[in-house]
């Protein structure tokens, strides 16, 4: 699609339609009336804001080609610019997160204009390209490396490789940009002499907040109050039902990391009197083999049937089946969660439940906690390469 072949001048207007993307297809181009054709029928040509509708029925009122042929081809012109201008119009729209923002925000009417939008798109798919070769060059080797046993990093960049015996790695350090490290063989690191950094404290006062936020709205009810106006109950039933008071509840703290650290608390030496003296539960500790189901059906009986779980650490942390039962029976009271077992999959049974409050493990997600791990992840880098002390070092012993 050719954008630079128009000569005419395109009106892009402020705030468009961006709800989906679209592919816009091709121009309608620009036909001669055909002279041969004796009958010809106009309509809907403008003439100082009037239309004119000519229709022949006999030969005496037919209008000859020389008569019509100008209006003709100027009523196709504005077709044309018209349905450019909509195309254009809907490519920008729809182009809002791949175009910088001159591109998209105020007024410009020039072809060049397009043309330069044209050129940065090219640019980028010239770009995802290479990286999609690059991706699949790297896909073969390690393909071809683990069928011949032959280590996959040499093949790869490198004609000398550390390792011992019939497994060949190279790695001397893993930067997780993540607190929990359950996803990493820790052992195995150790064994090696690999460094292994997390993402320290980079996420805990806001993850600290989302514990709070979600205990609010459950509590209070939020979510369901929102959905309540939105269905138009309020306007049928009345008035919503009552809340909870969290002043003065009792808060039981699982894991007193960097993030529950920043949470007033008070030891208890098990889970089970942590929850047995606790009216809520804030789960934010590291999941491993020992705290996988930490929070069992036990522990849940113990929370009581006004009891509240808040889950911002890992979701098996949590044995989720018996927790749905629970939530379910009424064994406990509801509970905040913004991590899951099997993520992204939520257990169909919480969909329907009120006493709930379901998040997609985004209690981290804030443009300040993005910028603590970037500043963090360069920093352990930058120490690393340095032969200086990481700054957020994982335990591997």
């Amino acid at each position: 699609m050719d954008f630079a072949s128009s000569s005419a001048d395109f009106a892009y207007e402020n705030e468009l339609d961006l709800s989906s993307l679209m592919t816009p297809s091709t121009f309608i181009p620009f036909q001669e009336p055909n002279p041969s054709i004796p009958t010809i029928h106009c309509a809907g040509a403008e003439n100082d804001g009037r239309q004119r509708i000519r229709e022949t029925t006999t030969t005496d009122e037919i209008i000859t080609n020389e008569d019509v042929e100008p209006k003709n081809k100027k009523a196709k012109r504005r077709e044309i610019e018209r349905h450019r201008r909509q195309e254009v119009t809907s490519l920008f729209g729809n182009l809002r997160y791949i175009l910088p923002s001159q591109y998209i925000k105020g007024k410009r009417s020039s072809s060049d204009h397009v043309q330069e939008a044209v050129n940065y798109i090219k640019d980028l798919e010239k770009k995802i390209k290479e990286i999609s070769l690059k991706r699949d060059r790297i896909k073969r080797s390690l393909s071809h490396s683990s069928s011949t046993g032959e280590c996959s990093i040499r093949s790869l960049e490198s004609s000398y490789c550390s390792c011992d015996g019939d497994t060949h790695i190279n790695v001397k350090l893993i930067v997780c940009t993540s607190v929990g490290t359950d996803h990493v063989d820790l052992p195995e690191c150790n064994r090696r002499g690999i460094a292994v950094t997390n993402a320290g404290g980079a996420y805990s006062e806001d993850v600290a907040d989302y514990a709070v936020g979600l205990l609010i709205s459950f509590l209070r009810r939020i979510p369901a109050a929102d959905r309540y106006v939105r269905s138009g109950k309020w306007v049928r039933c009345g008035e919503f039902q009552l809340g909870i008071k969290l002043s003065g509840k009792r808060v039981g703290i699982l894991g007193l990391g960097s993030i529950g650290s920043l949470i007033p608390y008070q030891y208890y030496p098990d889970v089970v009197s942590l929850a047995a003296n606790s009216d809520v539960i804030i789960l934010c500790c590291a999941l491993n083999d020992q705290t996988r189901h930490i929070v069992n059906r036990e522990v849940m009986e113990a929370l009581g049937k006004k009891g509240v779980i808040i889950n911002v650490g890992r979701g098996g942390l949590i044995d989720e089946k018996e927790m749905v039962k629970c939530l379910v029976d009424g064994v406990i009271g509801g509970a905040g969660l913004d991590v899951f077992e099997k993520e992204p999959g939520v257990p169909e049974e919480l969909f329907g439940l009120d006493n709930v409050v379901l998040s997609p493990h985004a209690a981290m997600a804030t443009p300040g906690s993005l910028n603590n791990i970037a500043q963090l992840t360069l920093a352990n880098l930058k120490a690393f390469f340095s032969n200086q002390p990481l700054i957020s070092p994982v335990r591997l012993d």
